[in-house]
């Protein structure tokens, strides 16, 4: 499944494999279609693909909502300073 080999190559074991196939001796990065060629990437049946998908895709929606929702606060938190003086000046405080 396309989505699954995606998921596959952008995780650490993906990344570190093909970092290592596409290092030269002279320390520049090139990933010709032989090295992908030579990339070991798992092959589970299409059920366990599918499996995976559906719980990695709902964990990562997770992380989505949850980074969201901390750089809201983050945010409120960066320009509370600015709502405290503006309180205290107009004695709202």
């Amino acid at each position: 499944m396309p989505r699954f080999l995606s998921h596959y190559l952008n995780s650490q074991p993906g990344i570190r494999q093909m970092i290592d196939k596409a290092q030269t001796t002279s320390g520049l990065y090139t990933l010709s279609t032989g090295k992908v060629a030579d990339l070991e990437v798992p092959v589970p049946s299409l059920a366990v693909q599918q499996q995976v998908l559906t719980t990695l895709e709902s964990q990562l929606e997770s992380v989505k909502a949850i980074a969201s929702a901390a750089n809201a606060e983050l945010s409120a938190l960066k320009d509370l300073p600015a709502v405290l003086l503006r309180q205290a000046f107009t004695g709202e405080l």
